[in-house]
């Protein structure tokens, strides 16, 4: 694979293309948020060896290098390699990946020396800025919050919950 972000402009040409390191080949785009700085948020999935433990959320700013985040092994290695979807804070302070896989949410601080925290919900995939927190779902119908330092459950429907939240 040749995964890339690429920035096209209204009329479709090509504005800008960044390519991970060449040994990230295996590891697929799949999810992007932006928030109002322009600063775009990359979720990804390995599609390589299991036993490695590539990054699967970077940031990217125009003209930059991609700047990759990475929790503690652990909670890393917890993602099973799937990072399901991505949202970033409306500030920009904060960001969000979710893996269904393995049932966790990690929110990174993003201000210097900031942290992560994960939340465990089994089957967790969407997720969306909400404020200061992030509104998550999962596939067995849970509605929660995350990110105030513990997941707070809103509501349990009797519904499949997909990786796509959007406000309306």
């Amino acid at each position: 694979m040749r995964p890339n972000l690429s920035y096209l402009s209204f009329d479709g040409r090509l504005e800008e293309r960044i390519e991970p390191d060449p040994t990230l080949h295996r590891n697929s785009i799949r999810h992007l948020a932006v928030a109002r700085d322009g600063t775009v948020a990359v979720a990804m999935q390995w599609q390589g060896d299991m036993s490695d433990a590539p990054p699967l959320l970077a940031l990217h700013r125009r003209g930059e290098a991609l700047s990759y985040l990475m929790a503690g092994e652990a909670k890393h290695r917890s993602m099973q390699g799937y990072a399901g979807s991505v949202a970033l804070s409306a500030s920009g302070g904060q960001v969000a990946i979710t893996s269904p896989r393995g049932g966790v949410a990690l929110v990174f601080d993003l201000r210097p020396g900031g942290g992560d925290t994960a939340y465990r919900l089994a089957d967790i995939c969407g997720v969306h800025a909400d404020g200061a927190r992030f509104l998550v779902t999962s596939g067995t119908g849970v509605v929660g919050h995350v990110g105030t330092g513990r997941f707070s459950r809103l509501r349990h429907h009797p519904l499949q919950w997909d990786n796509h939240l959007v406000a309306l």
